[in-house]
């Protein structure tokens, strides 16, 4: 594990340092080089507004490695030197359950950091056409995080138009590098607290619905626990009860109404 994953050594790198070993072509390929696996993106486009196509948001994987050796993802850097009209691979859509309600007046709460926006620029493409057709929307949040405004705000005026047409009601973005103490869109969520309470579990006819697309290792555990800490202190006559802030992020997950598009 030290050897090869922490030092995240290439196949390449191990038969170098074992020059001894030289298995034959044959056996290489068909035995001991890993067959290269697919890479899923969330889409970040609508058929509504896009009917012949399908976007994805990728993030260009490269920089030095432990060892030294300059590290280049295959998947990222193969799309950044596609050529429009001329580059093709093999794709397959796989269905999911990560939708927009069928009640465009359902209020949504987003929270999607970096590449994590990608579904919901689908999402929010997918409201800007309803909006076209004459359909009533309901609220829609977005919370989003990245280092630097001036270097990873991506759809950055896109987000601008959307929040000008009522696509997108609120937008919340965390920079967490632009200043001395790092600020993240769980932070955000608190400063929304009894907002966010309010949409997911208040009285009103049409709850909102949740969704978190992102980083699985750190962010979406991050934003679980703001949100269980969020429910416990706004929700009404609970007094800030854990247990009661559990019990409600079981319900909204066993009615679909809080969902995870995490990797």
């Amino acid at each position: 594990k030290r050897y090869v994953a922490r030092d995240q050594r290439s196949l390449l790198e191990v038969l170098l340092d074992f020059p001894s070993v030289m298995p034959p072509l044959g056996a290489f390929c068909g035995a001991v080089a890993p067959r290269l696996q697919p890479r899923f993106y969330s889409i970040s486009s609508s058929p509504l507004k896009h009917r012949d196509r399908i976007h994805i948001t990728c993030a260009l994987v490269r920089g030095k490695s432990p060892t030294g050796r300059e590290h280049m993802g295959v998947a990222s850097n193969w799309l950044a030197r596609a050529v429009a009209g001329e580059s093709r691979i093999p794709i397959f859509v796989r269905t999911s359950q990560f939708r927009l309600p069928k009640d465009p007046s359902v209020p949504i709460v987003m929270i999607g950091p970096g590449t994590g926006i990608a579904p919901f620029r689908g999402f929010l493409q997918e409201r800007e056409s309803r909006l076209r057709m004459g359909e009533r929307l309901g609220r829609a949040i977005l919370f989003f995080g990245c280092r630097n405004r001036r270097e990873d705000f991506i759809y950055e005026e896109e987000m601008k138009e959307w929040m000008d047409t009522g696509v997108l009601t609120t937008l919340e973005v965390a920079f967490s590098r632009e200043q001395r103490k790092k600020v993240y869109v769980q932070d955000k969520m608190r400063g929304h607290g009894r907002e966010l309470v309010d949409l997911l579990l208040g009285p009103g006819p049409h709850p909102a619905h949740l969704y978190v697309c992102g980083d699985a290792k750190a962010m979406a555990k991050d934003v679980n626990k703001s949100l269980h800490e969020i429910i416990a202190k706004h929700l009404h006559g609970q007094g800030g009860q854990k247990g009661s802030a559990e019990t409600c992020v079981k319900t909204l997950q066993k009615e679909h109404r809080y969902q995870r598009d995490v990797w």
